[in-house]
């Protein structure tokens, strides 16, 4: 899971960064720094999100639709 995976799950999810974070126990920043790219995915972080939000094929879309796109639409 690399930083687009992140952002992309939180909007199919339609939380804004803070409201994931709530929702994952982590701080906003966290997120933020995450998706800006300045932080690595932690495996504690991934596991987390795994946790959160379970795997389903409309979240498995969104990662691969915004691996080979500019805009997470």
């Amino acid at each position: 899971m690399d930083s687009t995976a992140v952002r992309a799950v939180r909007i199919k999810l339609g939380f804004t960064q803070q409201q994931f974070a709530v929702h994952l126990g982590v701080s906003r920043s966290l997120i933020s720094s995450v998706e800006a790219g300045l932080r690595a995915v932690s495996l504690k972080l991934q596991y987390k999100i795994a946790q959160f939000v379970g795997v389903d094929d409309g979240i498995i879309e969104a990662i691969k639709r915004a691996r080979y796109s500019d805009t997470l639409a």
